[in-house]
């Protein structure tokens, strides 16, 4: 479902498209049309396109395109006046199939102008717009926040299966799924009925604070052990998954639920497959990145990369960006978290590292480990 704002509400714009009528090629935006075409609830979307990138980065933020960002945060407003608006990432690069960047979200115009060349510059910075063909753009829509005991999650098909489908869930922000303990909830795919369920005991998520900054949160005791999502709820999430995936094929789709249903922000090609790991054994000391004055103290010497949890759950995606593809030799990055929580670890795979997922496991400064293919997977066993 896309809401189209009426015709004569604006001046003819040349910086700012509805999601449906851009031609950009950004996954994120690719992804947010093929929820709509699929009949699935989204927030109402703009997309600042490429001519608004080649403009700021020979002119700056000039006026008129000042006077567009202005009016369409109002467009956005008089769509949904209660909600502050997202700025996030609309960046297609050639070989690089979702580039990270930054996302803000903004309660007034000035501010949305602000990060608007808060996008570009991360662009320019990390040479995005250096790729034959490359496009930066910047997606505009309500931000939905879900806070406790409202929460979000993704949606996959079950691992090498098209018969299961994969609900995970937990309070506050989709994102906590890839930080924090969650509820799993299996539904079978040809029946409708769900089938399993992992109800964890989650002691913290991920909220919105008053400055618009993602930030860990207890959740009250009350909540630790209750299932994050109705039963009524979980169903209709995996009869919209199914519906999606009979269109587009196999996905991971992220949501948010609200009172009013639910949400979905993003969506991208997704199976997770036992795909046949690379032989390795190798034995190395780790280094823990936690801060970004680690980076520096990042060298040849330093082979094998523990991404501290933290980095997770305070969203420093700059800092994995700036690692993966600034370092000049190739590493082993002891990831947090799983393949299906842990996707931001795709640009290290992109960008020729090695990532061994580790799950809930915490390593130190100095931890002795071997690295080691088994069973056809990638292991970390500390020594």
């Amino acid at each position: 479902m896309h809401i189209v704002a009426s015709k004569g509400d604006l001046f003819k714009m040349q910086y700012v498209e509805d999601l449906l009528k851009s031609k950009t090629k950004a996954t994120r935006a690719e992804g947010l049309r093929k929820l709509c075409s699929a009949s699935l609830k989204t927030p109402f979307v703009k997309i600042i396109n490429h001519k608004a990138f080649l403009t700021y980065k020979k002119e700056g933020m000039t006026k008129p395109l000042q006077k567009e960002l202005e009016a369409v945060f109002f467009e956005i407003k008089r769509v949904d006046p209660k909600r502050n608006i997202y700025v996030g990432r609309a960046y297609f690069v050639p070989d690089f199939s979702n580039p990270p960047g930054p996302r803000f979200v903004v309660g007034d115009p000035k501010t949305l102008i602000l990060r608007v060349a808060d996008h570009f510059d991360f662009a320019i910075q990390n040479k995005y717009d250096s790729k034959k063909g490359a496009q930066i753009g910047v997606i505009l829509h309500p931000w939905i926040n879900p806070r406790i005991p409202l929460g979000g999650g993704c949606v996959t098909l079950a691992e090498n299966g098209l018969k299961k489908i994969v609900i995970e869930v937990i309070y506050g922000l989709d994102e906590g799924v890839q930080s924090f303990p969650h509820d799993f909830y299996i539904v079978d795919m040809a029946s409708g009925k769900v089938i399993e369920k992992v109800i964890a005991e989650k002691r913290e998520c991920l909220e919105v604070d008053e400055a618009f900054r993602v930030a860990p949160v207890p959740v009250p005791k009350k909540y630790w052990p209750k299932q994050v999502l109705a039963n009524k709820i979980i169903l209709v999430i995996a009869q919209d998954f199914k519906r999606f995936t009979q269109k587009y094929g196999p996905h991971r789709l992220e949501y948010a639920f609200q009172k009013e249903g639910v949400y979905y922000r993003e969506c991208v090609p997704f199976i997770v497959r036992k795909e046949k790991a690379p032989e390795v054994r190798e034995e190395g000391k780790v280094f823990r990145l936690n801060t970004k004055s680690d980076l520096p103290k990042i060298g040849k010497e330093e082979r094998v990369i523990f991404i501290d949890p933290i980095i997770i759950k305070k969203r420093m995606m700059n800092l994995l960006t700036f690692l993966a593809t600034n370092v000049q030799d190739k590493k082993i990055i002891l990831y947090p978290g799983s393949a299906t929580t842990g996707h931001i670890a795709t640009i290290f795979r992109e960008t020729g590292h090695l990532v061994v997922f580790v799950g809930n496991e915490f390593f130190k400064d100095g931890d002795e480990v071997l690295v080691e293919t088994k069973n056809g997977e990638l292991v970390a066993q500390k020594l």
